[in-house]
């Protein structure tokens, strides 16, 4: 399973959208289809000269496939593309149609994929001859779905197109400046666990990040989750949080989860959290351990979370210390014969199994993760009291409005400032 996630648009793509179903409007059942123009005007190109004398072209706020497994292939930019589809539909299947293509005047002898900079102290890769050996257009296929994933309940397909193709041989660079996908919709079902309530505050707070994020807003009312309980906003008067996730109560929106050492700390976090009007928590691993099920500290933890999301609907969580006391999730996966770890693992609870043939080695298979984040997950890596009032004190001051440098929180609004 390829990665790529942004989770906002960016300038540098002029994107259309063409909604066509079978039925009329984004139908929830039966079947439809999806059409999304995309175009890439000839000026979004950028040339620079790797090593060798290799040509390197890219695309303005595109990104570039580094998956190894395609080691010595023509290194080419990729589009990522984000639809937002009924949570009871499934995609059945995703095609390309070019409506209009544009090719360089000049010829490149296009750069192969690399290692990425993190690993610079292997050899260069030399290109795939079988490839660059031929004529034939390289990719054959100009795009494919990379998956299909539920944002907090929101079900958000993601399609990775790519607007250049190679002829290796005679060294020509074709641009698709403009690009027909089509998404066929199948009637599905709904894997995701249900939301027993949600405020319109978080309901809004998450489709003003799919709006941002999907070329289809204006459909996001009819792909709504089903909620069971949708309540008013209602931050005035005394919190009454319970002891466990309930349906009753206040719910808070942002969870801490540190060491019993450090909890009087984090609820200082906690409290000034919820002064500012965002309702907070702290619960010790002390606590979740001894309430929740797991076969380790990890799945007891994201078993909390869980139970969390589905009653109190909570949007961020802050995971209070570095991994010797909060520990991050050690995966199935590897790369570069390294496991990878991972504090997503505490993001994809509604959704995402992580597990699923029950031999507790996690995020093994793709298909056990889901690549969408059901709430905004970060950590302040603290051994001590005294570092966690520290970085308390620098979260304040970034957060002051007199702080001169405010970009970071336009970068970083799903986080968990």
């Amino acid at each position: 399973m390829r990665f790529f996630y942004k989770l906002r648009k960016e300038s540098g793509m002029v994107l259309a959208f063409l909604l066509c179903a079978m039925n009329s409007g984004l139908s929830a059942s039966g079947s439809s289809s999806v059409i999304v123009e995309v175009n890439t005007p000839v000026s979004d190109l950028t040339f620079s000269t790797e090593k060798d004398s290799f040509d390197l072209i890219g695309i303005k706020g595109c990104e570039f496939d580094t998956d190894t497994t395609h080691l010595g292939e023509p290194f080419l930019p990729v589009k990522v593309v984000h639809i937002i589809i009924p949570p009871n539909m499934n995609v059945d299947s995703v095609s390309i149609v070019s409506s209009s293509q544009y090719v360089l005047p000049d010829t490149y002898l296009i750069c192969p994929t690399q290692y990425p900079v993190a690993h610079e102290d292997r050899e260069f890769v030399s290109p795939d001859s079988t490839i660059y050996e031929s004529d034939k257009i390289f990719p054959g296929i100009s795009t494919y779905e990379i998956c299909s994933g539920n944002l907090a309940g929101y079900k958000i397909t993601t399609i990775v197109i790519r607007p250049l193709q190679y002829k290796p041989l005679s060294r020509q660079v074709i641009l698709h400046t403009g690009l027909s996908v089509t998404t066929v919709l199948t009637q599905g079902e709904n894997t995701s666990l249900p939301i027993m309530r949600r405020s319109t505050d978080t309901r809004d707070f998450y489709e003003k990040i799919i709006k941002d994020m999907v070329l289809n807003p204006e459909y996001i009312e009819n792909c709504r989750p089903v909620i069971r309980s949708l309540e008013k906003s209602s931050k005035s008067g005394k919190l009454t949080i319970k002891e466990f996730p309930s349906i009753e109560g206040t719910a808070p929106e942002y969870i801490i989860i540190t060491t019993g050492a450090l909890e009087t700390a984090f609820q200082e976090l906690a409290n000034k959290k919820t002064s500012e009007g965002i309702p907070a928590v702290v619960k010790t691993i002390g606590w979740i351990t001894t309430n929740y099920p797991g076969c380790d500290t990890e799945e007891k933890i994201r078993n909390f979370l869980i139970d969390a999301k589905t009653k109190w609907d909570n949007r961020w969580v802050l995971l209070g210390g570095d991994v010797e006391l909060v520990p991050t999730r050690l995966t199935g996966k590897y790369r570069f014969e390294e496991p990878i770890t991972t504090d997503y693992y505490y993001s994809d609870l509604l959704s995402g199994n992580w597990n699923s043939d029950g031999d507790n080695v996690f995020g093994e298979s793709s298909g056990d993760i889901d690549y969408q984040p059901d709430v905004f997950v970060g950590r302040l890596p603290a051994e001590t009291e005294g570092e966690v009032y520290g970085l308390i004190s620098k979260l304040s001051q970034y957060e002051s409005p007199g702080f001169s440098h405010k970009d970071y929180q336009k970068k970083s609004t799903s986080l968990f400032w």
